[in-house]
């Protein structure tokens, strides 16, 4: 079955991601991309079509599962989404190599640890930079190991 959608039944909706701190009454919506998108079946391309639950649940050790309506009408279900507990956003740069640069942090500590994934072909290398964008001696990428 071919579903015809005319121009009034036109209205897509796209979940996004906002944020909040405990005790904040400002959200912030930290990605400009859709958090859950409808996929590729027709069917979930509906005004009101992707309705993610509010909370999110341990479903595991290292899993957390939010539920999410897709659809509408005699086709609307519930999909479960899981996720890593720490799995909330990446960001992926090209095989030919990228920058990425962290908001400032305040670090008291041995060691920092990234949470990373390349392909065959990819690597990860870290500089650390003062609060006045000059590399840090002897953790400038010169100095860096190429993690694979």
């Amino acid at each position: 079955m071919k579903e015809h959608l005319s121009e009034a039944s036109v209205g897509y909706t796209d979940a996004i991601l906002l944020t909040t701190r405990p005790g904040e009454l400002e959200y912030r919506q930290p990605f400009e991309e859709a958090y859950l998108k409808p996929g590729p079946d027709i069917r979930n391309w509906s005004n009101r079509g992707t309705y993610p639950h509010v909370s999110f649940v341990p479903t595991g050790p290292s899993e957390m599962s939010q539920f999410a309506k897709h659809g509408r009408g005699s086709y609307a279900h519930v999909r479960r989404y899981s996720m890593r507990i720490d799995g909330f956003a990446s960001i992926r740069t090209p095989l030919a190599g990228g920058e990425i640069w962290t908001r400032p942090l305040l670090f008291n500590g041995k060691s920092l640890q990234i949470n990373y994934a390349t392909s065959g072909a990819g690597s990860v290398r870290v500089e650390v930079f003062d609060a006045d964008r000059t590399p840090v001696k002897g953790h400038t990428i010169r100095d860096a190991i190429r993690h694979v």
